[in-house]
């Protein structure tokens, strides 16, 4: 099989399985009232954006408070079930052994 057209990748297979339980992680511990907004649109002087309040909600979705998640951002459990998901789907597909180069003539 030529491998030469394709592109190499400058991260590990398995780096989305690590990267978003450490997103999660982070956000468990940041903290919410003192802490700076990560928002970009917030930043340039935008005063609507569809993302605004999901770190918030994330954040009180992983510590339990869920009417307070709830009143920040409705999609905070969805992102939550999205992202463990996939770090679960990267982790199997990453982990799993190769059965193509597998002799099976004996």
């Amino acid at each position: 099989m030529n491998t030469s057209c394709r592109p190499k990748r400058w991260l590990p297979a398995w780096s989305e399985a690590v990267l978003w339980p450490l997103a999660l992680a982070l956000l468990y511990w940041w903290p919410v009232a003192e802490g700076p907004s990560l928002c970009v649109y917030h930043h340039l002087g935008i005063s609507w954006c569809p993302g605004c309040g999901l770190g918030t909600a994330l954040h009180h979705l992983l510590h339990g408070h869920w009417a307070a998640s709830w009143a920040h951002h409705k999609l905070a459990g969805p992102v939550v079930f999205t992202l463990l998901f996939r770090s679960l789907q990267v982790l199997i597909t990453t982990t799993r052994p190769s059965w193509k180069h597998r002799n099976y003539s004996n």
